[in-house]
């Protein structure tokens, strides 16, 4: 399954794409299913990558000036790997 490292390799890639539109709302599903620990998936991503997947998309609404993130849970099976990347989302959303 996938880490940390193809994942950031893969999100370079879809930061372009997301940099080049214009959405008017954003909604970001952060379900725990992808990190490790998970019992039924085979991915193995920390939970920092929920944290940069949320700043990097406060940044971009802040700087384009739409209505988001909104952050929705959802998913994930290992409760402490989860709530780590739930909270990680919080982080990065009340970060100056």
């Amino acid at each position: 399954g996938s880490d940390d490292t193809v994942f950031y390799k893969r999100f370079d890639q879809i930061k372009n794409f997301i940099l080049n539109s214009s959405p008017d709302f954003i909604i970001f599903q952060c379900g725990g299913d992808a990190l490790k620990g998970d019992p039924i998936t085979h991915l193995r991503l920390s939970p920092q990558v929920h944290f940069d997947i949320a700043l990097f998309l406060k940044d971009f609404s802040s700087k384009i000036g739409c209505y988001g993130p909104l952050a929705l849970g959802g998913g994930g099976y290992n409760n402490i790997s989860t709530s780590q990347g739930w909270m990680n989302v919080i982080k990065a959303f009340l970060r100056d």
